[in-house]
Order: C-alpha cells, then sequence, then structure tokens
C-alpha cells in the first residue's frame, strides 16, 4: 500500500511539473516572435529603401501565390466536371442495368422454386410416405 501511494505521488508530480512546461514554453515563443517583429518593424522603418523593395517583393509572390490558386481551382472545377459527367452518363446505366439484372434473377428464382423445386419436395415427401407404406420395397424388393 505504501509503495502504491508513493508511485501515485511522483506520478502527480511529474504531472505538475509538466502542467507549466507547455504554458512557459508558448509565453518564450510569443515573447521571441514580439521581439522578432518589433526587431523587424524598427529596422524597416530606418531604410525605407528596403522597405519598399521588401513591399513590391512581397506583392509579387502574393501576385504568383493568386495565380497558382487560380489554376489548381480551375483543375478541380475541370475534374469535378468529369467526375459529374462519368457518374450521370455511365456509372447511372451501368447500376440501371444492375437493378434490371437483380429483377430478373429474382423472377427466375421464383420460378425455379415455383416450378422445380416445390414439385421435387412433393415428390420427395411422395415417396417417402410410400416406402412408410411399403417398407420392402424402398429396401430392394427383398
Amino acid at each position: 500500500m505504501a509503495e502504491t501511494a508513493d508511485t501515485s505521488a511522483s506520478e502527480n508530480g511529474a504531472n505538475s511539473s509538466s502542467a507549466w512546461k507547455l504554458p512557459a514554453i508558448l509565453g518564450v515563443i510569443v515573447l521571441l516572435l514580439t521581439a522578432g517583429l518589433a526587431l523587424l518593424g524598427i529596422f524597416l522603418l530606418r531604410n525605407p529603401g528596403l522597405t519598399r523593395t521588401l513591399r513590391d517583393l512581397v506583392i509579387i509572390a502574393f501576385a504568383l501565390e493568386i495565380l497558382v490558386v487560380g489554376v489548381a481551382l480551375i483543375v478541380v472545377a475541370v475534374q469535378l466536371a468529369r467526375l459529374l459527367h462519368l457518374l450521370r452518363h455511365e456509372i447511372k446505366p451501368i447500376l440501371e442495368q444492375a437493378g434490371d439484372t437483380i429483377g430478373t434473377l429474382r423472377g427466375t428464382a421464383r420460378l425455379l422454386s415455383e416450378n422445380v423445386a416445390a414439385p421435387v419436395v412433393k415428390l420427395s415427401g411422395a415417396l417417402r410416405f410410400l416406402k412408410m407404406l411399403w417398407p420392402e420395397r424402398g429396401r430392394g424388393g427383398k
């Protein structure tokens, strides 16, 4: 029992020490990002020529990104249109034919059940009945 209490106490200590690590690490990361952005802002304010150049580069990068995203959207739209065409004109008829085939199979199974299986079962019952009436005939006529 004492070992169990020691184990749970050490687990609680480990949990409480790891509980503050994540917020502390996140706080340090936020602090470093804020300091970095502040230093970058000061540097850019002191160098207007570099600021204009970076602004132009960022505008060009965004324009290229918009171009790539536009092309990707066009490709997705074309692929979606092809998929819809495939579903409407090729897969739908296949599914309809499969439904017709299943209906035909149901009719065939019903026909066989009514016209083949039922008479065979009746004949088998009649033969058993005859064997019960004349058991010597069922043993080879002895």
